[in-house]
């Protein structure tokens, strides 16, 4: 999957298969689960992203997004707090490949 792709509107998520959306989805969230955030899809007129309540990491994605726009706004976060997740190389590299 390209840099293209996930930049790309919803109307272009017919060339990407729904599955490669949704491995790509499941590995951002478990990156931020194992970094002991938590993920909560919330609908509402935001676009998202992570805060600290008290002691608690929430990231916050609008479920209004498709599959998608999930996939761009968790890579998003992801990428701007990657100096405070334990990242692989391998994970390095996906949020890389799908940062802006």
């Amino acid at each position: 999957m390209d840099r293209h792709f996930i930049q790309s509107t919803h109307r272009d998520s017919h060339k990407v298969k729904k599955t490669q959306v949704t491995e790509l989805l499941r590995q951002l969230e478990w990156i931020f689960r194992r970094n002991g955030y938590t993920i909560r899809y919330v609908k509402g007129h935001f676009r998202g992203g992570a805060c600290r309540v008290y002691q608690d990491k929430i990231v916050v994605i609008n479920t209004m997004y498709p599959p998608v726009g999930r996939v761009r706004m968790l890579a998003a976060i992801a990428e701007t707090l990657a100096d405070r997740l334990d990242l692989s190389t391998e994970e390095k590299h996906l949020i890389e490949r799908l940062g802006f």
